[in-house]
């Protein structure tokens, strides 16, 4: 997530603007930027290290049920500490209300006349 991305040259070597599409990739639902948003904050790619920060990404990541982001989500609890993952699980609860709370915000409501 920097010099090289999957084994290609990476033409955004600038790992701050990485960082930021990385964000708005995660923050859309993507679990590959999920993913990738994790890496970023457990490594201090872009940004300052934070492992509850990476923890709290590789979980919602991990919603996915792609082996990768298990695997990503089974690295970081082996490497992180018990401190982190609490307050990891923490900001991934919060982030899921937010976002829950945001998507019915938008839901449109149907009339009670109009349902089936």
């Amino acid at each position: 997530y920097g010099e090289r991305v999957m084994g290609m040259p990476n033409p955004h070597k600038d790992l701050a603007r990485a960082f930021k599409h990385y964000a708005h990739a995660a923050e859309g639902g993507n679990w590959r930027g999920q993913d990738a948003y994790a890496y970023a904050y457990f490594y201090g790619r872009g940004t300052k290290k934070d492992g509850a920060e990476a923890y709290k990404w590789a979980l919602i990541a991990n919603d996915s049920k792609d082996k990768d982001a298990k695997a990503a989500l089974d690295y970081l609890k082996a490497n992180l500490t018990a401190a982190e993952i609490s307050d990891g699980d923490k900001r991934a609860a919060a982030w899921r209300s937010a976002r829950h709370t945001r998507a019915a915000k938008r839901r449109p409501r149907v009339p009670a006349r109009d349902r089936d």
